[in-house]
């Protein structure tokens, strides 16, 4: 088993903000992520899915990835949508012409299934060296798990990614520093990445991060204050 990427710090920007894009081309983020993800899904309007994912294809094609991140990740749409088989096809192509992402994430995975299909749609765009990442955040991915990270190594998975937000909302439970809701899914998260070898990554930071006691408290989530995953 090859050893865990080092995911200190992630940075979610969408595919449909061309300021953000030229931004992180241009080495303008404020800091240098662990990871870059790029956002076809939650942070695009379906007005916009087309165009982010033409923005998308333009900026793999225009950027140098290992320049802004040691990962840089696209965030597709689930294949159930009327999205998802384009974002893979183009995704797979930038890889096929020599510049694309590190990795690609699939939100709300249930199943080993989703993985296996995943890949063979990466595969027959030519993405086929493309790692995969699996976002965690329904309950039904979460009893799943185990065996998503386990059957998950023979179609290149490398990393599980905690959506805190989606899977609070379903737990119908409420947003706290403690996160008490959430403990039992993240400890399975990080079994079951950690029993495979991969990365696990933890949620978002809801708050926006800035000076003063925002900042503060960005810092001790960093540092592990609210269990975060690493």
């Amino acid at each position: 088993m090859s050893a865990p990427l080092l995911l200190r710090s992630a940075l979610y920007l969408p595919c449909s903000n061309a300021r953000a894009l030229a931004k992180a081309a241009a080495g303008g983020l404020p800091f240098l992520p662990d990871a870059l993800i790029l956002d076809l899904e939650d942070a695009v309007a379906p007005a916009s899915k087309s165009s982010a994912r033409t923005s998308l294809v333009s900026w793999l094609a225009a950027a140098r990835a290992a320049a802004v991140a040691p990962a840089v990740v696209v965030r597709v749409n689930r294949a159930t949508t009327p999205w998802g088989g384009a974002d893979l096809a183009a995704v797979g192509a930038a890889a096929a012409a020599g510049h694309g992402p590190h990795a690609v994430l699939l939100p709300k995975v249930e199943g080993a299934a989703e993985l296996l299909e995943a890949r063979a749609a990466l595969s027959a765009a030519g993405g086929e060296a493309l790692a995969l990442w699996a976002m965690v955040e329904t309950p039904r991915g979460v009893l799943r798990c185990g065996d998503i990270a386990a059957e998950g190594v023979g179609a290149g998975l490398a990393c599980l990614v905690a959506g805190t937000a989606d899977l609070t909302a379903e737990l119908r439970g409420c947003h706290t520093r403690a996160r008490g809701p959430l403990l039992h899914a993240l400890s399975t998260i990080v079994l079951a990445a950690r029993a495979e070898g991969m990365a696990a990554l933890d949620g978002v930071h809801l708050g926006l991060p800035g000076g003063g006691e925002e900042g503060e408290r960005v810092a001790r989530e960093a540092a592990g204050d609210r269990g975060g995953l690493s």
